[in-house]
Order: C-alpha cells, then sequence, then structure tokens
C-alpha cells in the first residue's frame, strides 16, 4: 500500500508548547475540510474524519489526536504518538496531564477517552490561548508537533489535500497526473471557505473534480462538511462544559467518574 507521509510543516518545539499552536478555528477547519474530502473520495485510508461531533487524526500507524469544542468557544485537543511522545506513561511517575486543568473540561468524555486511548499530549484553549499541563525537564517531546503541525498552516493543509488526491490517483492506477496549480488553488479555496464556514458544493467540487473515478463525491463530503459546521448557518458540535473537578481529582481523569 501507498505510505501518506508524516512531515512537519511548522516549526514545533520538542515538547510542544502552547504558543507553538494556531487557534483551534484553523486546526478545526482545516482537518474538517480533509476529513469532507475523504469521504468525497472514498479514501479508505483518510486520516482525517469527523465522528460524533470530533475532530479525529489517525495515521494508521498507532497514532491519534482528537480535537473538540466546548462550549463558551473553548477546546479540547488530546493524543498520542507512539513513537515521539516521551510524555506516554512516563517513569518513574507518571505525568497528570490534567493537573490544574480547568474546571470546564469536559470531564466525562476526557474519562471516557483515556480509558480508551493512550495520552501524550492535552492542550486545553480558554477561548484566547492555549495551556497545558508542566512537564519534567527531561521530557524530549510530548509528539505534537509530529502529528499537528500538518495542518497548522495553509501550506501544510494544502500539502496534505495534495497527497490525498495523489493517493486516489494511485489507487485507481490511473496515469492522470494532478494538475498541480488547480490542486493548490482550488485546496486553497476550499480551506478559506472553512475558516469563513461558507463551503458549499462548488468549493469541493472544484478540489474533488481533479479526481477520476466512481467516488461518493460532492454529496458526501457536503454532509460532512454540514456536520462540523463548515457550511453557511450551521454551528460546529460541541461539548457542554465540566463543573469542576470532584473529590481527588488530580491523579487522573479516572477520578472525575
Amino acid at each position: 500500500m501507498m505510505q501518506k507521509k508524516r512531515t512537519p510543516h511548522m516549526e514545533f518545539h520538542q515538547p510542544g508548547r502552547p504558543e507553538d499552536l494556531p487557534s483551534p478555528h484553523v486546526l478545526w477547519s482545516h482537518g474538517a475540510a480533509l476529513a469532507a474530502l475523504g469521504v468525497g473520495i472514498r479514501d479508505d485510508w483518510a486520516t482525517y474524519a469527523v465522528e460524533d461531533g470530533v475532530l479525529h487524526y489517525d495515521d494508521g500507524g498507532g497514532n491519534e489526536w482528537r480535537l473538540v469544542w466546548v462550549e463558551g468557544g473553548r477546546a479540547v485537543l488530546i493524543g498520542c504518538d507512539h513513537e515521539c511522545s516521551d510524555t506516554y506513561d512516563w517513569y518513574p511517575n507518571p505525568i497528570d496531564f490534567f493537573a490544574d486543568s480547568p474546571d470546564w473540561m469536559p470531564r466525562e468524555w476526557l474519562a471516557d477517552y483515556e480509558d480508551r486511548e493512550p495520552i501524550g499530549f492535552v492542550y486545553w484553549w480558554d477561548g484566547e490561548s492555549w495551556n497545558r499541563v508542566d512537564y519534567p525537564e527531561d521530557v524530549d517531546d510530548d509528539g505534537l508537533g509530529v502529528i499537528v503541525s500538518q495542518i497548522s498552516s495553509p501550506e501544510g493543509a494544502v500539502d496534505e489535500i495534495r497527497e490525498s488526491l495523489e493517493y486516489a490517483h494511485w489507487k485507481e492506477h490511473t496515469s492522470r497526473v494532478i494538475d498541480e496549480r488547480k490542486a493548490e488553488s482550488s485546496g486553497r479555496e476550499l480551506l478559506r471557505r472553512a475558516m469563513e464556514r461558507t463551503v458549499d458544493a462548488e468549493a469541493l467540487s472544484s478540489v474533488l473534480g481533479l479526481v477520476a473515478g466512481d467516488r461518493p463525491g460532492v454529496p458526501a463530503a457536503l454532509e460532512v462538511a454540514w456536520r462540523a459546521g463548515l457550511t453557511p448557518g450551521t454551528e460546529r458540535p460541541r461539548l457542554p462544559a465540566g463543573h469542576g473537578h470532584t473529590a481527588d481529582a488530580g491523579c487522573s481523569m479516572a477520578s472525575a467518574r
């Protein structure tokens, strides 16, 4: 199978710092636009998806993150890179990613995530800036830059769009060559519309029209864009805010149950 590359596009610190990240509006708009294209192309190895109101990245190699909106214009980014997140299962004292986290954090959702997935980083957006817990001084990396930087800029997101189109051509065994200029211009326009939440069939068709084959196409992609709140008159999905820590909170999110 053709392997998709994981190449950082923005310069992130190691380990990541809150100031490395753009606003969640950028991450959500770029990632959700890619999720819509993945469905329209019928990319069975799509790395981005919008599921149950959550933006989900999964590269198929055990490296994942999720971005979720929380009422009040806030957001949480959580994930792990199995190769680069030194913070996961830190020895001898595990890192409490939720120490001193704000009361509005969606505790039940996070506790459920912690039960199912490894955690290498947790960043939260309070409406103005990102934050995270302090790491031990000898942590080399938390994996943030390796798996999030790709969509942290328009340039990186356009490269992700181009790779999705190339994968679609490879899968179809077609000799058709992607028009690089059209891919970039239509990709940038789609990302701009996603940021403005004005995505429509025309914006999706301009990108999806660059690939051949029998595909779900624009209607399927538009449905994803609608669910993600990228189309006119829609709202982004969001979780209700939490109401503070319960007794003994701070050791792990399991204590929030």
